[in-house]
């Protein structure tokens, strides 16, 4: 049976038996406390792990929110243990704004108030089957028949509900495609690859930030409906934030000239979008094939 009481304090680490000069183990990380016995253990444990993100998430966040560019000069300057690592920091911001995309989501459907008149399409009474369509060149494949069937069997829920579940994936594999264009963009003086891709890992996670506070002003204002100038307000500015954010963010890790950085901004931006939207549409097609 366990022991109800912690051990004494350990002079070498449990788990690899190394001598501990302090709290936490030189070779293998582990902290030196016993593993909890009781439930508010176990809850101090969770507690610890999720906002200790090793202490450093509001202090990487401060940073990544109010000085553009800072965080991957800092990572590259070496200086990496005070700030949460790129990836990690991506993957919290993104899962936080896609969990709220998706729970404002369930709320709309569980509250919405029903439009007048007849929601679904009735072929029947329509007179026409909406997904009989050809696009010139005779029937169109079976594939995208079903597809469409689908959508219209529930008016698209289950296509929002795929395509939410997909959007994370998509974003993440199209953060290399960015690198690749920003490696093209500073072609000189050569830098890594790895350089832009951080870039973009912090740039991307600053908007996921930016996008999960829009909605939470929104639902502050919608609770209390006083807030409704204030948050207004708030948004406005926030909007204008996350425009100039990427190209001041440019202009710091990048180092060049305010015209040049501007017109790398307006063409990246330029396409940027247009690969967003090409590959947004693709997203939709393969979430209504699977829905």
């Amino acid at each position: 049976m366990l022991p109800s009481t912690p051990s004494p304090t350990q002079h070498h680490c449990a788990n690899c038996g190394a001598r501990l000069a302090g709290p936490w183990c030189s070779q293998c990380g582990q902290h030196s406390h016993d593993s909890g016995r009781r439930l508010r253990d176990l809850l101090h444990d969770a507690w610890h792990s999720f906002t200790h993100l090793d202490g450093r998430f509001g202090s990487t966040l401060q940073l990544l929110f109010w000085q553009p560019g800072a965080l991957t000069r800092e990572y590259f300057a070496n200086r990496r243990a005070r700030q949460v690592p790129p990836f990690r920091l991506y993957l919290v911001c993104s899962l936080v704004f896609f969990a709220l995309t998706s729970a404002e989501k369930w709320y709309a459907d569980h509250h919405a108030v029903p439009a007048p008149g007849p929601v679904v399409f009735d072929v029947k009474k329509d007179g026409a089957d909406p997904c009989e369509f050809d696009l010139g060149t005779g029937k169109v494949p079976v594939w995208v028949k079903t597809a469409c069937d689908n959508v219209v069997k529930d008016q698209g829920k289950t296509l929002g509900n795929t395509f939410l579940g997909n959007a994370p994936k998509m974003m993440f594999l199209f953060l290399p495609l960015l690198a690749a264009l920003m490696q093209l963009a500073y072609w000189r003086p050569r830098r890594w690859y790895v350089e832009h891709v951080v870039f973009s890992l912090h740039t991307h996670a600053l908007l996921f930030t930016g996008f999960s506070l829009f909605m939470l002003l929104g639902l502050a204002a919608t609770a209390w409906s006083a807030l409704e100038l204030p948050t207004t307000i708030a948004k406005v500015a926030l909007f204008l934030w996350l425009a100039v954010y990427p190209y001041r963010a440019m202009r710091v890790y990048y180092g060049q000239t305010r015209a040049r950085t501007f017109v790398k901004f307006m063409g990246l931006g330029i396409v940027y979008f247009t690969l967003l939207a090409v590959v947004t549409l693709l997203t939709i097609v393969v979430s209504a094939i699977s829905a």
